[in-house]
């Protein structure tokens, strides 16, 4: 007679360890490549930094040094033929509302004056930043997560017959430029305009008009007038408040804050 063989088949204990095994190497790589996107998003936003302060330095360049206008923003429809803005657009939370994801409004020379300098509409945007909206009943990425210091080329009256301009208006004539932000992260829930506002209140009377972002663990990514970029990790709990994606941040009563002290150093007050 032939002898028939045997195909030796996994007991359940021994897939109940092979499982177990997976289950534990997972558990160990998984922190691991969520750091590491978090290491790799925070370096793209900081070069997204770096490309928005050459595009700020070399419109300069092109306009007899002059910095590239701040102008401040109504909500109302984007204009065309006023040359007022770096950028525009409202960011908030509305359903259909088109300045959400509208990038023609970040790098369309006929709205956005950096427009002929930044042709690459991700730049304007955090990795990180998660926030969407709903247009026509489905979601959509917001376009902008970036806001400039309102202290820097800030232009007011804009829609009057002569604007007004507040602070140096040349490069050459910003104080200490290593010391002067221009670009910063917003925080979702906080970003509206494209200025980010900053009291010079100090001390027991400081306040938060507009939150800085937070999400790369707790930083903010900045540009400097000097044409660097960096990280910037926030220390006390009041600067970083949990995203709830809806518009909730508005200005806040924050003393003592050395959060808010730390911009403040780090911005010419005209």
């Amino acid at each position: 007679m032939r002898q028939t063989g045997w195909r030796h088949a996994f007991s359940l204990i021994e897939l109940l360890v092979v499982v177990a095994i997976i289950a534990i190497l997972a558990s160990l790589l998984l922190p691991a490549l969520s750091s590491a996107k978090t290491t790799a998003n925070a370096a793209q936003c900081l070069s997204n930094k770096k490309q928005l302060q050459l595009a700020w330095w070399l419109y300069a360049t092109d306009h007899e040094d002059q910095i590239p206008p701040n102008g401040e923003v109504v909500p109302g429809p984007a204009r065309a033929d006023l040359k007022y803005w770096w950028a525009q657009g409202i960011m908030n939370y509305e359903d259909n509302h088109s300045d959400n994801t509208n990038v023609h409004l970040l790098i369309d020379p006929q709205y956005a004056q950096l427009g002929n300098y930044t042709k690459a509409p991700a730049v304007y945007k955090c990795p990180d930043d998660k926030s969407s909206v709903l247009i026509s009943g489905s979601s959509h990425s917001r376009v902008r997560s970036v806001s400039m210091n309102v202290h820097v080329g800030r232009c007011i009256d804009c829609f009057g017959d002569e604007p007004k301009h507040v602070g140096p208006r040349t490069v050459a004539k910003i104080p200490n430029p290593t010391q002067q932000f221009v670009f910063i992260d917003e925080h979702p829930d906080s970003i509206n305009t494209i200025a980010f506002w900053l009291s010079p209140a100090k001390d027991r009377y400081a306040k938060i008009i507009n939150f800085p972002g937070s999400m790369h663990n707790g930083a903010a990514t900045l540009s400097f007038a000097d044409g660097h970029a960096e990280a910037h990790r926030w220390t006390d709990p009041r600067t970083k408040p949990p995203w709830k994606r809806e518009n909730f941040l508005s200005e806040t009563e924050s003393p003592n804050n050395p959060d808010i002290e730390w911009l403040q150093r780090r911005t010419y007050f005209p």
